[in-house]
């Protein structure tokens, strides 16, 4: 079923005046630089059904498997989280008539995101954020937590060198409960993959960054800073 556009655009707003630092970067994704990510809110719409699904995502500006262009980094998220209702539902909110859900939605995301959206945000906020994940026990089950530590350490070296060498001696820790042969499938050997994060030259890593922030649409986002 098609949404017209007054109806996605009314939503948006909704989402707008409560996190006012969001821009649309198109009209169901509103985001905004935090550092060294893209982050913000897209409204997903349901197939089928004039309904659509908040979720919060976080894009690499550094780059992904796919590449170092904006293109790649844009390409898929490296955290994405959904929303639930008191059931235990994910939220599937009309497109009309939808003020009082949007508005529960919105404290349910004000809940699970440990700082404002849109606000400077610190690195041991969104280091909680991630921890969250890598101790999901979903999360553990399909051993995913390398691709969250990934996260956790570019974001500790968009600060400094000396952070993102806490979040190595971490996981040099925690990779001892892994099984190895599970990573060496999903990830390659794991000496490569860990020397490759220990090796990202900071200033190159900043280049890339830097350069991502320079492309058009990414302009016209508003910044907020990762300390």
């Amino acid at each position: 079923m098609a949404v017209s556009a007054l109806n996605k655009k009314e939503v948006a707003n909704l989402w707008l005046d409560r996190y006012p630092s969001l821009h649309p970067y198109s009209q169901d994704k509103l985001y905004v630089v935090l550092g060294p990510f893209i982050m913000g809110i897209e409204l997903i719409k349901l197939p089928r059904i004039e309904e659509y699904r908040p979720h919060f995502v976080l894009y690499p500006l550094y780059g992904n498997l796919s590449g170092q262009k904006i293109k790649d980094c844009m390409s898929y998220p490296v955290l994405l989280l959904e929303f639930f209702n008191k059931k235990g539902l994910q939220y599937s909110i009309p497109y009309k008539n939808s003020f009082s859900l949007t508005q529960e939605a919105i404290k349910a995301v004000d809940r699970e995101i440990p700082f404002k959206i849109g606000d400077d945000v610190s690195l041991s906020s969104i280091h909680r954020l991630v921890d969250s994940q890598i101790n999901n026990k979903l999360v553990k089950l399909q051993l995913k937590q390398p691709e969250f530590y990934e996260v956790k350490y570019y974001s500790a070296l968009y600060i400094s060198n000396s952070a993102a060498e806490v979040v190595l001696k971490q996981i040099n820790k925690d990779s001892k409960a892994w099984d190895m042969k599970k990573f060496s499938t999903y990830y390659g050997d794991y000496n490569a993959w860990y020397n490759g994060l220990k090796e990202t030259n900071r200033d190159k890593f900043i280049e890339i960054i830097d350069k991502n922030k320079s492309d058009k649409k990414v302009e016209k986002l508003h910044y907020s800073e990762l300390n």
